[in-house]
């Protein structure tokens, strides 16, 4: 009888785990699929005059003013909101509505203008066990699906932008892939070919001085000081 009893109990502990696992998650796809309403419902509305804000930006931005754009990558659930300060810690443990959340939130280098304008912009998201925020750039490390997919999107409070995947690819942070500013054309270019040829597939995509990178990165998971990187060529 004791024996039946602890066994039992182990089914009901185990059955509890999994359910809290899909009430939390539930929770999390809640809050987002309500950010993306926001979002969504309003674009299909926008009337937009040259840096104008967009209309789909202004409720988000009466829930948090650090929001500067939204980035969407087909084929992944990629689509959130994308914010930024001063700093490149507060966001790591901090969600879109800056409540303490160990996943964080989508945001941009605060060394970056925040309008897509630089050379080189750069967006952070976390790993997730849930399958959330950056953890679908890992389709990317698939041949059949970098080759597929070529295409994502940054739109800034200003403008819709579309960028063009020209690499995707692992790396140590002793390689320094997350530089902003550079000395010359002549760095920039050298930069870029460092891109290129650590990529893991290669997409014959010329690239000019005159060009915008924009870099996609994110942890890999369980292992230290690595990440995982894909980035685009702006093309609109």
């Amino acid at each position: 009888m004791q024996k039946k009893t602890i066994v039992i109990g182990f089914i009901v502990l185990i059955l509890t785990i999994i359910s809290l696992f899909f009430i939390v998650q539930y929770s999390i796809k809640n809050k987002d699929d309500n950010l993306k309403k926001i979002f969504y419902e309003e674009q299909e509305e926008n009337k937009n005059e040259e840096k104008e804000i967009l209309k789909q930006f202004e409720e988000l931005l009466e829930i948090n003013s650090e929001i500067i754009g939204w980035i969407k990558v087909p084929n992944t659930n990629i689509d959130y909101p994308v914010v930024k300060t001063d700093n490149n810690q507060f966001y790591l443990d901090h969600d879109f509505r800056k409540e303490p959340e160990i996943r964080g939130a989508i945001f941009m280098d605060y060394r970056n203008q925040g309008d897509g304008s630089d050379r080189h912009t750069i967006v952070y998201g976390h790993q997730s066990r849930y399958d959330i925020m950056f953890t679908q750039l890992n389709k990317f490390r698939e041949r059949d699906f970098f080759i597929a997919n070529e295409i994502m999107y940054l739109t800034t409070l200003y403008e819709e932008q579309e960028w063009q995947i020209f690499a995707a690819y692992e790396t140590s942070t002793n390689f320094h892939y997350i530089v902003t500013d550079f000395s010359s054309d002549a760095s920039f270019l050298s930069t870029v070919e460092q891109f290129q040829k650590r990529s893991k597939f290669n997409r014959d995509i010329q690239i000019t001085k005159d060009d915008q990178i924009l870099t996609l990165s994110t942890c890999v998971h369980g292992v230290e000081g690595m990440r995982f990187v894909v980035q685009a060529k702006r093309i609109y």
